[in-house]
């Protein structure tokens, strides 16, 4: 009975409280149209942000698809020795004017390998950067009684104009060694910012700003005066910081720049474009350009 009385009180208090109105004022009809609308445009900013930033981690996943589908179709026209495949794989460089009828047949000639197994690992892309881990045995065409030679490392592609291809081998240091997977992201963008705080005081002729940025030991055998006196012979313009590999406490960055000589007879000459790599060093918790001293003559 208790139960039953106190169900009934509540439906009654229930029944009045949906006979409420809320109060109103004027305008308050649109208000609540703006606000629902401005909710909308809220969700709708946020799923379009959210997409923008999904795209990179999708991309790279695409990227790392076609590089393993294209890695695949290489490795496996290498293994039967389809050389006209293979030369479809290869870059300009690596091709070094041949036509493809010239490379089948000097590949089938004299090789120099014949590739008799492969095992293919992991893949991975990070914008025109591709890394394959492979595994495989090959041996001396024109010496085949010798002991297949067994290899296991991480071979690097670049994708040129869309389509993926081996890098070129006298420019394996264009692309760090190893994946973004195993490598500390977080120290790389570090030194990357220091080199772009390097790069852009160099522009502005800033060479105190810069040799700051130079290794303590370097500065504690170099005054700030000295350093002053050695005048830069180029006039830099413009750079990107393309990436770094971080190993311990060294480094490898890769710029690209444009940079003029600074000489008065040739202010009307446009920038010359070219790329470097630098060697830094954390010290102290901090990254520094490692600059070598010239020994004495």
């Amino acid at each position: 009975m208790r139960l039953e009385s106190t169900e009934d009180t509540l439906g009654s208090r229930m029944g009045k409280m949906s006979s409420l109105r809320l109060p109103t004022f004027p305008g308050s009809a649109a208000f609540l149209e703006r606000l629902a609308s401005g909710q909308w445009l809220l969700a709708g900013w946020c799923l379009v942000l959210s997409i923008l930033l999904a795209q990179p981690v999708l991309a790279a996943r695409d990227d790392s698809k076609v590089l393993r589908e294209q890695a695949t179709k290489f490795w496996e026209a290498r293994v039967r020795g389809d050389w006209a495949t293979v030369y479809d794989y290869l870059s300009e460089e690596e091709r070094a004017g041949q036509t493809k009828e010239k490379y089948v047949e000097t590949s089938k000639a004299s090789g120099p390998w014949r590739y008799l197994h492969y095992k293919m690992g992991s893949v991975e892309a990070s914008d025109d950067m591709g890394w394959v881990k492979i595994e495989y045995s090959a041996e001396p065409v024109l010496f085949p009684g010798i002991k297949p030679r067994h290899s296991d490392h991480w071979q690097k592609w670049e994708k040129v104009d869309g389509k993926w291809t081996l890098l070129f081998a006298k420019r394996n240091g264009d692309f760090p060694q190893l994946p973004p997977s195993l490598r500390p992201l977080e120290e790389e963008k570090a030194v990357m910012k220091r080199a772009d705080k390097m790069w852009k005081a160099r522009e502005q002729n800033d060479y105190t700003a810069v040799y700051h940025l130079c290794e303590p030991s370097f500065r504690k055998q170099v005054s700030l005066d000295e350093w002053l006196t050695k005048r830069s012979q180029n006039l830099y313009f413009g750079h990107e910081i393309l990436w770094a590999e971080v190993k311990g406490d060294r480094a490898v960055v890769r710029i690209s720049f444009e940079y003029r000589p600074d000489d008065p007879t040739l202010t009307k000459m446009d920038p010359m474009k070219d790329a470097t790599m630098q060697n830094w060093i954390k010290v102290d918790g901090q990254w520094y350009l490692n600059v070598s001293i010239p020994a004495d003559e």
